[in-house]
């Protein structure tokens, strides 16, 4: 296969956010709402695709991610549902797939956890 499952990747939050600060303040805006207002209105994709750029890049760096060799990945991050509009502007050939899974699977599967204080997984 030519996809490394990269788990639930948190490098998009953290190059939002670097965005959503520098946005804001050389031109005002609040994310998501005014970065997409100022985008599209200057019809500036080239936003979009720096955020994509700079995910891609920091994926690709990340040691889980570099060590497959692998050209593809996925990210399961539930967070990323609320970015998809950016996902879809600053990456345009990524997929998104979206699957369902029962609920008796979804409890077992919490249930079979080893939590430790606090909510992380003990593993």
């Amino acid at each position: 296969s030519n996809v490394h499952g990269a788990g639930e990747n948190t490098a998009l939050p953290p190059v939002l956010g670097a965005f959503q600060a520098q946005l804001a303040r050389a031109h005002g805006v609040v994310f998501p709402e005014g970065f997409v207002a100022l985008a599209t209105a200057r019809n500036e994709p080239v936003l979009f695709e720096r955020i994509g750029a700079e995910y891609v890049r920091k994926t690709r760096a990340s040691a889980q991610v570099s060590r497959s060799h692998k050209p593809r990945w996925t990210d399961k991050n539930l967070g990323n549902v609320r970015n998809v509009g950016v996902i879809v502007a600053g990456m345009p050939t990524a997929r998104i797939v979206h699957t369902v899974r029962s609920a008796a699977a979804t409890c077992f599967s919490m249930l079979s956890q080893h939590f430790t204080q606090g909510g992380a997984s003990g593993r």
